[in-house]
């Protein structure tokens, strides 16, 4: 049974705070992360198109052998991060132990879903902490679930989707933020470009 890291995410686009998380997941047992964009995000405004949004990912993950890239979301319209979306998850993979990778900044609301006694019977959590002081609070929160809760104080770069994607209508350069292909591919195609 091979451990696999979950992360789902609208990746629009993908850059290297995401792939740090990725890395971090490894570095902490995991065998593979599977990168899920969502078909829709309830919460964000999503800019790039769905098969950009797949591109670009592709691209980035290409030198990686342990992170990879689903387009299940996608090809099966599955939206938001619902228990619909998780079932989708759990039957693509069916026989691993699944861990789903959040923020701390989520993480810390998670009691508050309405189906999070489900989630914890099929998924435990790695849990990427943003800020040093979200220890404690996300320590009680696992106290209370009745699956693990794997914390991951890695350091992570504090780069937003929303802040490349603005760059990139200002004409600034974001190519530090970014694999080059992602870069590249974005400019190309002019992604993020307002007509």
């Amino acid at each position: 049974m091979k451990k696999i890291g979950i992360f789902l995410g609208t990746f629009d686009p993908i850059h290297y705070g995401h792939l740090a998380i990725a890395l971090e997941a490894i570095n902490h047992g995991m065998d593979k992360v599977v990168i899920y964009p969502s078909y829709d995000a309830p919460h964000k405004d999503i800019t790039a198109s769905n098969q950009a949004r797949l591109d670009m990912c592709r691209l980035a993950l290409k030198s990686y052998d342990n992170i990879e890239l689903s387009s299940l979301l996608v090809d099966q319209s599955l939206g938001g991060y619902s228990m619909s979306v998780l079932e989708a998850i759990m039957k693509e993979n069916p026989n691993d132990k699944l861990y789903y990778i959040l923020g701390s900044d989520i993480y810390k609301y998670i009691l508050t879903w309405p189906t999070i006694r489900q989630i914890t019977s099929y998924f435990d959590f790695l849990v990427m902490l943003r800020d040093p002081g979200d220890f404690n609070t996300c320590k009680a929160i696992s106290s209370k679930l009745s699956n693990k809760t794997i914390m991951m104080k890695g350091k992570i770069n504090q780069i937003s989707s929303s802040q490349i994607k603005e760059c990139f209508v200002m004409n600034q350069d974001t190519s530090e933020l970014l694999p080059s292909e992602v870069y590249h591919y974005i400019s190309k195609y002019s992604t993020y470009k307002k007509n």
